[in-house]
């Protein structure tokens, strides 16, 4: 089975996103979308997939199913990073409040600045950063 074509859709999209001006073909009628789908979902980038369908207005040109699933993959991303964002705010302002050094890692960090729009980066935890001897100080 040759995903080549599909692969190479997918870093061409990926390429714009960071960026990097590829030129894409918006008749998508001959990729498997499946299989897009499937490598998407794989290496989680779902919501940047269905953000530049959804900017680029392919949406309509797309299976209804593969659309719903890729916009409900974004909305559960988007809520997720709201929610986690707030929760990366709310655990730095009491470490400051505490006098304790924490670092927020990846997840919101990645997110808010390398992104740019919440909900594009998957991810379900925060990482943090912090001395070995304040460990204690919050369990308390």
């Amino acid at each position: 089975m040759n995903n080549l074509k599909e692969s190479k859709y997918l870093f061409d999209i990926l390429y714009n996103f960071l960026g990097i001006n590829v030129e894409l073909d918006k008749n998508i009628s001959s990729l498997n979308l499946e299989k897009i789908l499937y490598q998407a979902t794989l290496h989680r980038i779902t919501p940047v997939i269905y953000h530049y369908f959804f900017n680029e207005n392919i949406t309509s040109k797309i299976n209804n199913n593969i659309y719903k699933l890729l916009k409900t993959q974004y909305d559960i991303s988007s809520y997720r990073d709201r929610m986690l964002s707030n929760e990366a705010h709310e655990i730095c302002r009491y470490a400051k409040k505490t006098d304790v050094d924490a670092m927020i890692l990846k997840g919101p960090i990645l997110s808010n600045y390398l992104y740019n729009q919440q909900g594009l980066r998957m991810y379900g935890d925060i990482d943090i950063l912090m001395n070995r001897e304040d460990l204690s100080k919050e369990r308390n």
